[in-house]
Parts: C-alpha cells; structure tokens; sequence
C-alpha cells in the first residue's frame, strides 16, 4: 500500500517529466496550419497586385482624360482655322464676282447708253 504522501510525490513526479518532455518539444504546426499561412500569404500577395493594378489604372485614366484635353484642343484650333480659311476664302469669291457683275454693268452701259424706260 503506497502512503498518501507517496501518492503526492509519484503524482509530482509525473507532473515534472510531462511538463519537462512537453517543454523540450517545439510545437510542430500541422498541414491545415501551414496551408492556412499559405492562403495568407496568397491573399496579401493578390491584394498587393490588386492595388498595383488599380494604381495603374488610374494613372492610365489620367493620362488619357490630359490626352483628350490635348486632342480636343488640337480640333478646336483645326476647326478655327478652316474656318477663317473658308471666310478668307468665300470673301475672294464674292469680291471676284462683284467685280464680274460691275465689269458686265459697265459693258452694258457701254454698249446701251440710253438708260430703258420704265414702264
């Protein structure tokens, strides 16, 4: 028959070897651990590349909205100017034929110089 007191030190014997043997052991991680840093690591890295891309994007937006200033700038000053060519152009056409019409008034007052009747 063991004593209590012996009881107590077997009880504290075996309480000093498993705190002794589970204190020696480093703590292994199992598979679902390592896959769950993995998808960690999967997500920080896709959330990383997201950011970039959406950087990317706007800085893509940027520059086409400025491209598009440049652009619409560029037809505007186009467009002025054929505009002032046409206006150049349709004056020449209408002073070429005022003096078409003046040139046939004067030939017909050389050739008619009694002034017609009114009736």
């Amino acid at each position: 028959m063991t004593t209590p007191r012996g009881n107590r030190l077997r009880l504290l014997a075996i309480a000093a070897a498993a705190v002794a043997l589970l204190g020696g052991c480093e703590k292994k991680e199992g598979r679902f651990e390592k896959a769950g840093q993995k998808a960690d690591r999967a997500v920080d890295d896709a959330s990383k590349e997201i950011e970039k891309a959406a950087e990317q994007t706007r800085r893509n937006l940027q520059e086409a909205k400025k491209k598009a200033v440049e652009t619409g700038e560029a037809v505007s000053e186009k467009a002025k100017q054929v505009g002032e060519d046409a206006s150049r152009e349709a004056k020449k056409a209408g002073d070429a034929a005022s003096s078409f019409a003046e040139g046939l008034r004067k030939g017909i007052e050389k050739a008619d110089p009694k002034p017609t009747p009114k009736r």
